[in-house]
């Protein structure tokens, strides 16, 4: 059996309120055999986390892959179910980095650190091997005028756009709306 794999990124920002409603949707979802790949960040990113590892408590199954962009990340050490850069081979970093590269507006004015951060997002939505993208994508974000998430999340976002990957932002009522009826047609309750 394929396993089904949804993103869910995020703001650092995302109110409390929303992390709570996150981190029920990251635990629906594990109940409904959805893994969640997300990036270990603090805000939208733990909320879904915690979701999933609740799951585990119910079930010897783990149901999350969080990549994370070095090693400590957010007190998070690579290991089962945490990748960082190192883990993965060079050709397949390299890929991403082009990736990455291709959507972000102003790469050569990022960090190294960020850069290596909205690398890391490539993985959130392609997986491993960066040929198995995700059914779809959550997050909560701040919007632009287009309606695209800020931050390190619209790095995600339009990945998943190029790749055909349905995307919602639970920061607008649409949104919820358009998610709530999607899942019910997968019929994750």
């Amino acid at each position: 059996m394929q396993k089904l794999y949804y993103t869910g990124v995020g703001s650092r920002d995302t109110p409390k309120p929303q992390c709570e409603v996150l981190k029920a949707l990251g635990s629906r979802l594990a109940h409904a055999h959805y893994t969640l790949r997300s990036g270990g960040a603090e805000g939208a990113d733990t909320a879904f986390e915690d979701g999933a590892k609740e799951f585990l408590i119910r079930s010897p199954k783990q149901f999350y892959d969080i990549y994370l962009p070095w090693d400590g990340f957010e007190g998070r050490k690579k290991g089962l179910n945490y990748t960082v850069p190192e883990q993965v081979p060079t050709v397949i970093w390299e890929k991403a980095i082009q990736i990455a590269k291709s959507v972000h507006p102003d790469w050569d004015a990022c960090s190294r650190g960020a850069k290596t951060l909205h690398t890391r997002n490539v993985f959130q939505v392609l997986g491993h091997s960066l040929d198995d993208p995700s059914k779809f994508l959550v997050c909560w974000a701040p919007v632009d005028k287009k309606g695209v998430p800020k931050g390190g999340t619209a790095t995600a976002w339009r990945i998943a756009k190029e790749h055909n990957v349905r995307c919602f932002n639970i920061n607008t009522t649409f949104d919820i709306f358009e998610l709530d009826e999607f899942l019910l047609e997968l019929k994750v309750r």
